[in-house]
């Protein structure tokens, strides 16, 4: 019992380090996107999504896989903190599932690039699977957010929380239907990075309350 105890209280200790992984996952994303598309000739950031800068062909893109990689690695650390502030919660397994889903479908993005060639027309199963694992790792946030507002709308302490992925939720679904509309295609980029915007908040705004949650001592 008396290690349990110890072991239970070192984990809280480390989830306060890992929801500080959730803070630094959108920042360092946004960072690399950045410097990738600045050392991309013609890149427009209104045009032209954050996937094109990884794509086969790219002149630099290594720059945006090391962002989804690090962004995935960073979401999965996070994970392991909400599963340990929402403990024991009914549904607080799923939610961690589809964080991990969500983080781990973010780093195969940069495994499978689609080919810049695309925008002529060509087709690969690299791009295929591009876009699959990037629709699952979407889907999995969704659902992740969807489960927070079921679980937590009750709680005074995550009110802040459950409104944000209100917010988020409207806002991501509004913006991919626009992406399926072909007169939108010209600024799919900035749909994306709106869409991205509203997500990176939730993470903030989810890393943030778990940090405070966490014991400091």
């Amino acid at each position: 019992m008396r290690v349990k105890t110890v072991s239970s209280f070192w984990f809280a200790r480390l989830s306060r380090y890992l929801a500080i992984c959730g803070v630094l996952s959108p920042l360092v994303v946004i960072a690399l996107v950045l410097v990738g598309a600045a050392v991309t000739p013609g890149y427009n950031h209104i045009e032209n999504t954050m996937s094109q800068l990884s794509a086969v062909g790219a002149p630099h893109p290594e720059w945006m896989n090391a962002g989804f990689i690090l962004y995935g690695i960073l979401i999965i650390g996070l994970s392991f903190a909400v599963r340990q502030q929402l403990a024991p919660r009914p549904g607080t397994t799923i939610v961690w599932l589809m964080i991990m889903i969500h983080g781990a479908g973010v780093i195969l993005t940069a495994f499978f690039p689609y080919n810049i060639a695309i925008t002529e027309g060509m087709h690969s199963l690299k791009d295929a699977s591009h876009h699959l694992v990037s629709i699952v790792a979407c889907s999995a946030f969704i659902i992740t957010m969807l489960m927070m507002v079921r679980m937590l709308w009750a709680d005074p302490a995550w009110r802040s929380v459950t409104v944000i992925s209100f917010a988020a939720i409207g806002v991501v679904s509004i913006l991919f239907v626009f992406t399926l509309i072909p007169a939108f295609r010209d600024i799919a980029g900035l749909l994306q990075r709106v869409s991205a915007l509203a997500m990176f908040i939730y993470v903030e705004a989810l890393s943030v309350k778990c940090f405070i949650l966490s014991p400091d001592r």
